[in-house]
């Protein structure tokens, strides 16, 4: 990615904007996925983005390929996340879950 950005969005799931004001989707542009305020992360390996209700959605380093996890979070509805030491912290209405990047 360039000078492009990944948009998480109320409604759309996340939509690549391009450097030239264009806006893209992507595989994780979905109608009615709510992508939650703060839960966004991206470390170089991995971008991942928190749903309201549909789990966490992640993506490769250049966020063009896009699967959902749900198996292992408290909750579906995913409202923090972060990544320290190849650790992804994943923070739910129900509690926190450490998960190892590798296994995303």
């Amino acid at each position: 990615m360039g000078n492009e950005w990944l948009v998480g969005t109320y409604g759309a799931g996340v939509l690549r904007l391009e450097a030239d004001g264009s806006v893209t989707p992507t595989d994780a542009t979905r109608s009615g996925v709510v992508v939650n305020p703060t839960a966004m992360v991206a470390d170089g390996r991995l971008v991942l983005a928190g749903t309201l209700g549909q789990g966490l959605l992640v993506g490769d380093a250049t966020g063009t390929r896009w699967k959902t996890v749900v198996a292992g979070l408290p909750s579906l509805n995913v409202t923090a996340l972060a990544i320290h030491k190849d650790v992804v912290y994943v923070g739910t209405e129900n509690g926190l879950v450490k998960i190892s990047e590798d296994k995303l």
